[in-house]
């Protein structure tokens, strides 16, 4: 997956300052102060990799088509799909459970040679 519009709940400011730890803002600055205009209904919005935005939960479920995953989700980059969990190698692409098991299986192979 390439780097999707999301919107993140942060219910804690604990995971707020997590996910602009992670990822930062836009512009590049980190706005810590911001969980607390909405505090356990914040939400952020990512665009191409970086938080552009913050509001309610309620509005962004309401005027965003935007997935929504949890913080926790997008910090240990993992996000389910369906029942097929998605793994991120690194920020663009993500690998499924099968991907990881065939690759697994023929360095393996590999190896037998």
């Amino acid at each position: 997956m390439k780097k999707d519009n999301l919107i993140i709940p942060c219910p804690t400011q604990e995971d707020y300052n997590n996910i602009v730890d992670k990822i930062g803002w836009y512009d590049g600055k980190k706005y810590y102060e911001y969980w607390n205009e909405y505090k356990e209904e914040t939400c952020v919005e990512i665009k191409n990799g970086k938080i552009y935005s913050f509001c309610e939960r309620e509005y962004y479920q309401e005027h965003y088509p935007y997935k929504l995953i949890t913080a926790r989700e997008y910090l240990e980059g993992r996000q389910k799909i369906g029942t097929i969990e998605v793994i991120w190698k690194d920020e663009t692409t993500p690998k499924t459970n099968m991907d990881l098991i065939l690759e697994r299986l023929e360095k393996i192979e590999k190896q037998l040679k």
